[in-house]
């Protein structure tokens, strides 16, 4: 029987987070555990989800850090960057040095000629 369910919030039974699966029970994917967008010289957040703060260590280096931890540190990291005005390179989005861990996970934002800096917009989405 195919329907549509109009529901106002969906609950996990357990801790972890809800996951979707076909008619054979195949799990074919979970939720956006965390996003963000924000801005790169002052690390203000415009908008997210599950993040906390975000901690600049220097130009194009951020710790993206959770309100709720990740089960572990095996996630996906994925993000974008625009330029904004002044900016004439592409920018990238990179895991940082630090290997990601269960409350954070660091990115670089890196200009087509391999250096790292800062962007007007910036846009990471982790999951898991």
């Amino acid at each position: 029987m195919a329907g549509t369910v109009v529901v106002d919030t969906i609950k996990s039974s357990t801790t972890s987070a809800p996951t979707f699966q076909n008619t054979s029970g195949t799990e074919m994917g979970t939720l956006c555990r965390a996003w963000v967008s924000f801005i790169g010289s002052s690390a203000s957040i415009r908008a997210g989800f599950n993040v906390s703060s975000i901690t600049r260590s220097q130009a194009g280096t951020y710790l993206v850090n959770f309100t709720n931890s990740m089960p572990d540190a095996n996630y996906a990291i994925s993000g974008t960057s625009g330029r904004g005005a002044g900016f004439t390179a592409p920018r990238i989005i990179g895991v940082g040095s630090s290997n990601p861990t269960a409350s954070s996970a660091q990115v670089t934002v890196i200009d087509d000629a391999g250096t790292v800096q800062d962007n007007e917009y910036i846009m990471v989405a982790i999951h898991r």
